[in-house]
């Protein structure tokens, strides 16, 4: 499963969501990662907090730029189960393209 958040506004809860969402896909025995491609770098920001109550990460959580993601996010596919992509407030190229193509019901 790959999930891409996307919302044009700041602010929605997309960081939480997408940490929520890898989270559950462990509880479901997959192996998870979550990429930041948001600069404000919430979701790594928040996955630092089990580090610092001296817990263990249960999830990879990567920032990654926008060259970065074009290169990086087809290899961590190739190994990972489920990626969650946390997408910034704006619909742009790179958005679009992570996007899947729109289908007819």
């Amino acid at each position: 499963m790959n999930v891409v958040l996307v919302n044009q506004e700041e602010g929605v809860g997309k960081a939480r969501l997408a940490l929520r969402l890898a989270g559950e896909s462990l509880l479901r025995g997959s192996c998870a990662a979550l990429i930041d491609a948001d600069p404000v770098a919430s979701a790594v920001d928040r996955s630092d907090q089990p580090t610092r109550e001296r817990r263990p990460r249960l999830f990879g959580v990567v920032g990654l730029a926008r060259a970065a993601m074009r290169r990086e996010a087809p290899a961590l596919a190739r190994v990972i189960d489920d990626i969650v992509i946390d997408r910034p407030p704006r619909l742009d190229e790179l958005t679009r393209l992570a996007l899947p193509p729109p289908t007819s019901c």
